[in-house]
């Protein structure tokens, strides 16, 4: 099944979901200082950085949003390092949807939403800012038309991150916290670097 064991430490959540968490929190945080949208945020954090197509807000309404609240809160709850604690911290449109039971895809909605008209279905998204769900947009940049050719994903997330506009600093930005995380966790998480990388491969399926 290309699986295999990962030895870690008896800590919250382990390795994968740890790293994953933060990952995921601080796409958020990035996606609301630099003024992003949830659709340009899944399409900088799939396919194009070697990640599953669902990326992070895709992702997340699988998990269902009620989920990924209750893990941020058992992480910050146990961990006793107050520093990582604000990295957790729950975006105010997150806790809304959770309380207007916009749960994701076993709600019928959470960051998309499905529709269905007289011409078929149709995915709407949501405005994190008007809390209203329209029309998904063409997400254009640069960057990512100049690494669409590039099969090889190391090449291509070094060409992405290195690209001076809106994706590339987005993606560099995510790449760069989620890497500094990852080291600082260990030992605590697990007592060598390729515990880590073949827990996010396996566990997420993220290429490298």
């Amino acid at each position: 099944l290309g699986k295999g064991i990962v030895y870690c430490k008896d800590r919250p959540n382990f390795i994968a979901n740890r790293i994953a968490a933060f990952g995921l929190f601080t796409a958020m945080r990035l996606m609301v200082e630099g003024d992003y949208s949830i659709e340009e945020v899944d399409r900088l954090t799939g396919g194009a950085i070697g990640r599953p197509k669902t990326a992070t807000f895709r992702t997340a309404d699988l998990v269902g949003l009620d989920t990924v609240v209750h893990i941020a809160t058992n992480i910050a709850e146990a961990l006793s390092d107050d520093q990582e604690r604000p990295a957790y911290t729950i975006p105010p449109f997150l806790l809304e949807m959770v309380k207007r039971g916009w749960l994701g895809e076993k709600a019928g909605q959470g960051f998309y939403k499905r529709i269905k008209g007289a011409g078929g279905s149709e995915i709407l998204v949501l405005d994190y800012k008007t809390m209203e769900y329209r029309q998904q947009r063409p997400v254009a940049f640069p960057s990512l038309d100049m690494t669409q050719g590039i099969e090889e994903s190391g090449e291509r997330l070094r060409a992405l991150t290195s690209a001076d506009d809106r994706a590339g600093h987005y993606v560099w930005q995510l790449l760069r916290e989620t890497l500094l995380y990852a080291a600082h966790r260990i030992p605590e998480v697990a007592d060598d670097i390729v515990s880590v990388d073949q827990a996010m491969k396996w566990g997420f399926g993220w290429e490298i």
